[in-house]
């Protein structure tokens, strides 16, 4: 039997083989009482270097049969353990593996002493930690609603550095936090960066609390505009009349006037077949008379609009090649016959001598011909 070395344990671990002494048998070696002493000192050498999660799977996952030989102070070793960690960064899998390691061994409360300790655990590691952690550690009559609060506090706090809202809004709601959950709000319609804008969590969190409901819908619909950092317009548009959200008329008029400029042929025929809001349907049709004058006109047509802007569209539209551009090209026989005559003047030789065709206008025709025959 080998004689025993003071501080052989410590020794083996800084050299970096007390790992291949302990898996090799070399322990069994030693008298009982030593093997304990060397172990600790292992440990103990471990933890100093930084080497804690070694440590969690020697204690608690079997590793080198260390746990049954280890005979110190286990709640001391606990607390060494986490102060280790803390001073010690870690890759984040090793993390992961030692905290399902411990959450075999049942070990919660190392488990919530860890994840609650470790500054630099982001929010993703925390909360797969947090879930490792067993219900009955947190249903704890005396201690567990302060165990349940503080992995909120933190998870909301990690969620905000990581950007996570909706986890953010989720730890602060459990908490009650009302203040916090009105700075998640300012946070979202006031950041200014390239994270898309998340227009649900924006509503949800504008309808969580009664008292800022109004104040809160009304900010959200004005936040119209602002790239990346508010509602797109229709959306805006929508989420106004869902709640019934009230506007200044210079609200009001700032709101569509954004719509009539940004929306697409698709919304606003959309609202068109709905029957919904004529207002908002011509104005779009009167800034896009000339860049969709089909779709323009047939608004017109269903409004029964006569202004300068009819004319405005179907000469346009009898202008684009019917061909290269067929969803913005208005064809004579898709004009009504008073617009027809409404716009002959005003149209070029061959688009008249169309009309006139479709008119079946012989004179007119005839006018034509004997004018171009001159030419």
């Amino acid at each position: 039997m080998p004689e025993t070395i003071e501080g052989l344990g410590r020794a083996l671990t800084v050299l970096g083989l007390e790992d291949k002494f302990l898996s090799n048998g070399e322990l069994s070696n030693y008298p009982l009482a030593q093997r304990g002493r060397i172990t600790e000192e292992i440990i103990h050498e471990k933890l100093s270097l930084g080497r804690w999660t070694t440590v969690i799977r020697m204690i608690y996952g079997g590793l080198g049969k260390a746990d049954a030989l280890y005979d110190g102070d286990r709640e001391k070793l606990k607390d060494d353990i986490v102060k280790s960690a803390v001073e010690h960064k870690e890759e984040n899998h090793s993390r992961e593996e030692v905290f399902n390691v411990l959450a075999k061994s049942r070990e919660d409360d190392l488990i919530f002493k860890l994840a609650t300790s470790i500054q630099d655990l982001n929010h993703e590691g925390f909360i797969s930690a947090k879930s490792k952690i067993d219900f009955s550690f947190l249903d704890d009559p005396d201690q567990g609603p302060a165990r349940t609060t503080t992995l909120n506090e933190i998870a909301a706090k990690k969620a905000l550095e990581d950007h996570n809202y909706e986890s953010a809004f989720y730890h602060l709601d459990s908490l009650h936090d009302k203040r916090g959950i009105g700075r998640l709000f300012n946070i979202l319609l006031n950041r200014n960066s390239g994270i898309y804008f998340n227009e649900s969590l924006a509503e949800k969190i504008s309808l969580c609390d009664e008292s800022q409901k109004d104040s809160r819908l009304k900010r959200l619909v004005l936040s119209f505009g602002k790239k990346n950092r508010g509602l797109t317009p229709l959306k805006a548009y929508e989420l106004q009349r869902k709640h019934n959200v009230l506007l200044s008329e210079e609200e009001k008029t700032s709101l569509y006037d954004q719509i009539s400029s940004d929306a697409g042929t698709y919304d606003i025929e959309k609202l068109a077949k709905l029957q919904r809001d004529p207002e908002l349907i011509l104005l779009w049709a009167k800034k896009h008379s000339s860049s969709e004058p089909k779709v323009a006109y047939e608004l017109f047509t269903q409004l029964g609009y006569e202004g300068e802007e009819v004319d405005t569209a179907l000469l346009s539209g009898l202008s684009h090649d019917s061909f290269m551009e067929k969803h913005q090209t208005l064809e004579v026989s898709q004009i009504d016959e008073s617009h027809l005559r409404r716009i002959y003047p005003n149209a070029p030789l061959h688009h008249q001598e169309q009309i006139a065709l479709h008119l079946k206008d012989k004179e007119e025709l005839k006018r034509l011909r004997a004018y171009l025959y001159r030419q």
